[in-house]
């Protein structure tokens, strides 16, 4: 399981980086939440240069349809055009289920490169209590944060 407060590393035991190696120094790892193609080691290999290990987990609020990429090369690896994408739900309890991976600043770097047109990278929180990174449906904006103190307005006379 990972855990934000240790920086997304896995708890009770040494993250291992592709080939091995614990994660030392570098850059810190950020959490990456998946929920289509990049769960594939096909599209890792291909995206990523190594296939990476992470954990269930489920992103509250959205359900998953459809959209087709053009990307040949993602559509050879992942043998489909046709991939999901999150949206937001005006359902009440709604999830989608995916994967949580510990990646660097520089393969958010790629990924972002080879995104669909059709989504875009925000953070949002799981239902593990994680917070990771999501691509999500191009025309979803997260609601600006609550300020910690709140207007009061006076009254009306």
């Amino acid at each position: 399981m990972f855990d934000n407060r240790s920086g997304g590393r896995p708890v009770g035991r040494s993250a291992p980086r592709a080939g091995g190696a614990p994660i030392g120094h570098g850059p810190a790892p950020e959490l990456l939440f998946a929920y289509g193609m990049l769960q594939s080691p096909d599209v890792q290999q291909l995206l990523l240069g190594r296939t990476v290990d992470g954990v269930p987990d489920h992103l509250p609020g959205f359900v998953r349809t459809v959209t087709t990429i053009e990307d040949a090369g993602l559509v050879a690896a992942s043998r489909s055009a046709r991939h999901p994408v999150a949206v937001l739900s005006v359902e009440g309890d709604t999830s989608v289920p995916g994967t949580v991976y510990r990646l660097t600043p520089a393969d958010l770097a790629t990924l972002d490169a080879r995104s669909a047109p059709e989504v875009h990278r925000v953070r949002l929180p799981l239902a593990s209590g994680l917070t990771a990174w999501t691509y999500v449906d191009r025309h979803y904006r997260p609601a600006p944060p609550r300020s910690p103190h709140p207007r009061t307005f006076p009254a009306a006379a």
